[in-house]
Order: structure tokens, then sequence, then C-alpha cells
């Protein structure tokens, strides 16, 4: 995302960001955090993206209760739609978490410039989804292989650890 700031101060925040990137945009969009590492190809992330046309969110499990703490957990129902989204709940209830890859229709843009005017939080974009969610039906979509979330040293040592034996395999 562009990012002109010249300190912490002045930065836009991921949702900020993303409003003023959809601005240029009049179609819909696939939303990837750049510290999100994945093997899943998302075909099927997308294909149930253009089933609903509604906005999607990629889910996968978290390893353990502490790591959905630093997450945000989610319940959906048997058609895949969120009906509990909590960031960074401090007593996690499941460990299905999602993952900041995001499918969105283009029509997601004014829900953008709604949640900004109301002030609430631009650095987090699960917060965004957190209440978009409360606002319109949001899908989530089970992944169906490895996400890393790299924003941890521990979480990227271990997605190195993974690729490197993947690598070693093939020499």
């Amino acid at each position: 995302m562009p990012d002109n700031s010249q300190s912490e101060e002045e930065k836009l925040g991921a949702v900020r960001a993303l409003a003023d990137i959809v601005t240029k945009i009049n179609e819909d969009m696939l939303v990837v955090a750049g510290d999100n590492l994945t093997t899943d190809n998302l075909k099927g992330f997308l294909h149930f993206f253009h089933e609903k046309h509604a906005p999607i969110i990629a889910l996968y499990h978290a390893e353990n209760i502490d790591e959905a703490r630093s997450r945000a957990t989610i319940t959906i129902d048997k058609e895949g739609k969120i009906v509990e989204f909590i960031e960074k709940p401090s007593n996690p209830k499941t460990t299905l978490v999602g993952a900041c890859i995001y499918a969105l229709p283009s029509k997601t843009r004014d829900r953008l410039k709604q949640y900004l005017k109301l002030g609430l939080p631009t650095d987090e974009p699960g917060r965004f989804i957190e209440w978009l969610h409360k606002q319109e039906s949001v899908y989530g979509y089970m992944l169906k292989d490895y996400l890393w979330d790299i924003g941890t040293l521990e979480s990227y040592h271990a997605a190195d650890k993974f690729f490197s034996a993947i690598k070693s395999s093939y020499s």
C-alpha cells in the first residue's frame, strides 16, 4: 500500500490506505497482506467469492489458543457466513481464525468510506471486517493448504523451516 509518511504518527493505517487505493478501482478486489505466506493457490477461495459475490475472508486453524489470542477468531454457520468475529480476543472460544486475505466486491468501497467516517480504528484490517460483518453478510472460506502470518519472528522461522525442508527434498 502506498505510504509516503515520514514518521509513525503520519502513517495512514492499513484500512485508510486500502480506502485510498480502492477509490481508483472500480472492480472486485483481492487483498493479501504482505505478512501472509500461503501454499494455497486460492482457486477455491476465489470460486467461493464468485459464488457468493460478498466479502470473503480466508480462514485457518491457529496452532493453539495462545496464537488465537493474537488473531481474529471466527464462528461461521453451515453456509460459511460469519456469525461471530472477534479481533484479538482475550479468551478465545475457538482456534478458527481469519487471515488478512480478503476478496471484496467493488461495493465494499462505500463500506470503507462509511467505516472511516465513523472514526473507527484504521490500523488493523480485521477491525474493519469485524465491523463489516455486522453491516452485511461476510463469509469465511477455509484454506485448503498452509498459511503463516509471518508478523512474528517465531512464525517466520516456522515458515522458513517448512520451505527449507521442501527445498532440501528437491536437492
